[in-house]
């Protein structure tokens, strides 16, 4: 853009001419410069802005302080990349084992939102565990002989012990490792062997 003052009169009058593409544009000044070009769009996908400004000129052509500016909204048709965020936790699951040390865990999943158009996925474990005990396991009685085990006797999973087939599902536990109590009917979480 060319431009060029001129003084007119015993006034003095400075008057700016802007020549762009053929067309002359003569400015008084002190005043407002010509609007700036509109800037590229503020995001490379979805909704964003876009803006031109003007500048103030003192007398001598040179800018002040003073700034305008005008927005416009713009959009790119171009699916935006979608991060990837965790759920909250869940609460702890049973423990592993009826009794004595066990294991238990909990649970979070990456959907809130999905990993979507080349985002980044979840970091971080999606599950935690920690050791846990229900109760203390009985200890197998001194006077015990596995001899004595009868065929419509509940043999503990372990091998090391039997209980009467009536103190099966009985809520007490009674084998050594609280087998006798897990797969009952009235145990919510047959996988986790919970009570």
């Amino acid at each position: 853009m060319a431009h060029r003052c001129l003084t007119l009169f015993t006034v003095i009058v400075i008057s700016c001419i802007y020549e762009a593409g053929g067309v002359v544009e003569v400015q008084k000044l002190p005043g407002w410069s010509p609007w700036s070009g509109w800037t590229s769009c503020s995001v490379t996908c979805g909704y964003g802005d876009s803006f031109r400004q003007a500048h103030w000129l003192d007398k001598d052509g040179q800018r002040v302080n003073e700034t305008a500016r005008e927005h416009m909204g713009c959009y790119i048709p171009k699916s935006c990349p979608v991060n990837g965020n965790w759920t909250v936790w869940s609460g702890w699951y049973w423990c592993s084992s009826v009794c004595g040390p066990g294991r238990q865990e909990r649970y979070r999943y990456c959907v809130n939102p999905k990993p979507a158009n080349g985002g980044l996925p979840c970091s971080g474990l999606a599950n935690e565990s920690r050791a846990c005990e229900v109760q203390p396991c009985p200890t197998i009685p001194p006077s015990f002989r596995l001899s004595d085990c009868a065929d419509e006797d509940f043999m503990c999973d372990s091998g090391l012990q039997c209980v009467p087939a009536a103190q099966r599902c009985d809520r007490t536990l009674h084998c050594h490792d609280g087998s006798d109590e897990v797969k009952c009917r009235y145990v919510r979480n047959q996988g986790k062997k919970s009570l």
